[in-house]
């Protein structure tokens, strides 16, 4: 999984850092840039995780969804850290039009998805967001995991992830005229953690080989 990474949908292209940090950031609907395909899950893959999550019979845990994101990318970790940030941004923000015009989100649709998320336990925060957390979530995590492994420019994206929620405010804010009103502090500590950790055992398992 380190160096060279590779989407598990097209294993003809790898990864470019530049791009998805981009696509990170910043949601689609909110530029006019070309859209990088090694940013971009299947759309059929994207519906699928929505279409689980929807029709599930109970409120859904991050274990249930990582266990169903696997399931859809074939064990790839990678790839399912990916599609669980891109598939539960859509569906927070009712965004990414541009990237996938052929999924439309209703606010029916992002009420349903907000009743089947299961929300972070949040202390001393009235203005709680579960789709919202859960898409940070998935998001910090992600990135912790890829630039982790990456060793081109691990500091610099390392750096800018530690601090990725006020730089996507203030994008939100100051870019797209969209402040958010949920930081998503607690939900995107806990991503990034959990990823850091992954890293770690990932890069000491390697060390053991060796």
């Amino acid at each position: 999984m380190e160096g060279v990474q590779i989407p598990y949908w097209n294993k003809n292209i790898t990864y470019n850092q530049i791009n998805l940090f981009g696509y990170i950031i910043q949601v689609a609907d909110y530029h006019s840039a070309s859209i990088p395909e090694d940013v971009l899950p299947p759309e059929y893959d994207v519906n699928r995780f929505i279409e689980k999550i929807s029709n599930y019979d109970d409120i859904v845990t991050v274990p249930k969804q990582f266990e169903i994101l696997m399931d859809i990318t074939n064990n790839d970790l990678l790839g399912a850290l990916h599609l669980g940030f891109v598939s539960t941004r859509i569906m927070a923000r009712g965004l990414d039009t541009r990237a996938y015009p052929n999924i439309t989100v209703t606010e029916s649709d992002m009420v349903i998805w907000s009743k089947k998320i299961a929300q972070f336990e949040v202390f001393n925060n009235h203005c709680s967001d579960s789709p919202g957390d859960t898409y940070y979530f998935w998001t910090h995590m992600f990135a912790a995991v890829f630039y982790g492994l990456n060793r081109s420019n691990r500091r610099l994206y390392k750096t800018a992830f530690a601090h990725g929620t006020e730089i996507m405010k203030f994008f939100r804010k100051v870019i797209a005229d969209t402040p958010i009103t949920a930081d998503h502090i607690e939900a995107s500590y806990i991503g990034r953690r959990i990823g850091l950790l992954i890293v770690d055992l990932y890069s000491k398992n390697n060390n053991r080989r060796r």
